[in-house]
């Protein structure tokens, strides 16, 4: 299954600016040292929120929760960063309560298996 309504979804720039690209965030630092290791930065956070929307229209999605807030749904994915370097990722998105449109979460880096 996809993402419900992925055409429609929502990568606020401030969960880029000051969550995922923020080195200085306490629990979105590590996050963006990898983003940054592919290329990405916050002085460019087109090209990394076009990815994730392109990721979260374009891969299998999987409903983990219904919470009071909404539903949760997980889409992993291969992202390729500006300098060529690759990541795989994983993306939270909720549908908010009464609402259809998917938001963005976090994002974070998989394992991969050895």
């Amino acid at each position: 299954m996809r993402l419900p309504n992925a055409r429609f979804a929502v990568v606020p720039v401030e969960k880029l600016l000051h969550y995922l690209l923020d080195e200085r965030h306490p629990t979105g630092q590590h996050k963006a040292r990898i983003f940054r290791s592919v290329g990405h930065s916050r002085n460019h956070i087109g090209r990394l929120r076009r990815d994730l929307l392109e990721l979260a229209s374009s891969n299998m999605a999987t409903l983990d929760s219904t919470t009071r807030f909404g539903e949760k749904w997980r889409v992993s994915g291969v992202l390729v960063g500006p300098n060529g370097g690759v990541l795989r990722v994983r993306t939270i998105w909720i549908i908010p309560r009464h609402e259809f449109v998917p938001q963005l979460v976090t994002a974070f880096p998989e394992r991969t298996s050895a």
